[in-house]
């Protein structure tokens, strides 16, 4: 069964994302869909 995730403002932090992923089980069958800023701040 898939899921789906939404996930709001990430703000460039890539690395807090994949932790958080992986922390709540995200799989390949699963969707995502980011909302807000994604890019504007943080390193990567």
């Amino acid at each position: 069964m898939s899921k789906t995730f939404v996930i709001g403002d990430l703000h460039g932090c890539y690395d807090e994302f994949i932790a958080l992923s992986n922390q709540i089980g995200i799989t390949e069958n699963d969707l995502v869909i980011s909302l807000g800023d994604i890019v504007d701040r943080g390193s990567k």
